[in-house]
């Protein structure tokens, strides 16, 4: 499966986001697009949308749209990344369930949608594999742990660092948001995440023995070759043992 990230292909709506300037991010939050069309159908209407001028409510000029920083969806054989998290903080999710003294989740959060039907059929494997591995990467550049967020109050201070939903949030509780749903399997996407955040195997003493002789090798061939005149020369002069 071929995995391909790139700027969204809309001009994002810029009242649902915010500048990132002073930004502290302390983990990521999981949304889920849940229109009831197929994935594939989802992503990529999900991405118009966050491009509408249609897209906004409330004030003159309106404040407030539907939008996010990474938009992950399956299309054939590749998984689709829409990201513009280096651009703009997104407002999917903002304040908490009352505005005096609380955060905006958003502003601390990158906010991640996964293109999903509904809120209860299961998530796609290869799809699932993609959130995992994109968390993982931002766990290890952001350095927050994986571990799933109980409750994010929005009134903590400090933050806490993890992976939140919108669902167990203050402003999901405001707004009645269910997401990523009760189909979102967390002990398998935290396993999966957990293995990409892995660094890789150190080799062992008997792997660094065999490497060292190797390069000792190698070298004493290199040596060799350069006293014995080079290429010229190499067939008359006896090598070393």
């Amino acid at each position: 499966m071929k995995h391909v990230r790139r700027p969204p292909n809309v001009t994002p709506n810029l009242w649902g986001i915010r500048d990132i300037a002073n930004r502290d991010i302390r983990g990521v939050m999981l949304h889920e697009t849940r229109s009831g069309s197929p994935e594939i159908e989802d992503g990529s209407s999900a991405e118009n949308w966050f491009g509408s001028p249609a897209n906004a409510r409330g004030g003159n000029p309106p404040t407030w749209c539907s939008m996010t920083e990474v938009l992950i969806w399956e299309m054939g054989d590749q998984v689709i990344y829409t990201d513009h998290r280096n651009q703009y903080a997104a407002w999917t999710a903002g304040w908490g369930e009352f505005y005096t003294g609380t955060w905006p989740a958003g502003k601390f959060y990158i906010q991640i949608e996964i293109a999903h039907g509904t809120g209860v059929e299961p998530y796609n494997p290869t799809q699932l594999d993609s959130v995992a591995q994109l968390v993982a990467e931002y766990s290890i550049e952001y350095k927050f742990p994986l571990v799933k967020i109980p409750f994010l109050y929005q009134t903590e201070n400090p933050k806490p660092r993890g992976i939140a939903t919108h669902k167990d949030s203050a402003n999901g509780k405001k707004l009645g948001k269910t997401d990523p749903g009760s189909a979102f399997p967390w002990s398998e996407f935290l396993r999966i995440t957990e293995d990409y955040a892995q660094p890789p195997n150190e080799p062992t003493l008997e792997e660094r023995m065999e490497n060292a002789e190797r390069y000792l090798a190698g070298l004493n061939e290199a040596q060799w070759y350069h006293q014995s005149g080079g290429a010229k020369a190499r067939h008359n002069t006896p090598r070393p043992e």
